[in-house]
């Protein structure tokens, strides 16, 4: 009995950790999660790990709804983080039936909002 619960629990935990990273860093050598301490959800870090004297790789994010794909088209709008205002500015937006990809990403603050056919906002993530 002892033995389902643990593998209830170990299947649990990887659902639930799956569920909540709705970005993926394409090609990151790593991930760090974030430590807010102001009860905010945490975010992961991607990080992209490049040899010396090799050209530095930008980054690359794709974004899927949770539900995944759904009826009509999904709008993806895509912010960058500007240091100097302390808040997101506009980046590009997608209109796609499945997921949006945004490629050569210099460092820093990403996050989307995905909307869905009828502009209700079923998504927000950061990266």
């Amino acid at each position: 009995m002892k033995t389902i619960q643990k593998l209830f629990l170990i299947i649990s935990l990887i659902t639930t950790s799956t569920s909540i990273a709705q970005i993926t860093g394409n090609g990151a050598s790593t991930t760090q999660g974030t430590a807010y301490t102001d009860g905010s959800p945490q975010d992961v870090i991607y990080i992209y790990c490049v040899p010396p004297g090799t050209p530095a790789t930008l980054g690359s994010l794709t974004t899927t709804p949770a539900g995944g794909p759904g009826p009509g088209t999904y709008t993806f709008d895509w912010f960058q983080y500007n240091t100097g205002t302390n808040s997101f500015d506009p980046y590009t937006s997608v209109n796609n039936p499945t997921s949006s990809t945004i490629n050569n990403l210099p460092s820093g603050g990403y996050s989307v909002s995905i909307l869905n056919a009828s502009g209700s906002v079923i998504g927000c993530y950061k990266a």
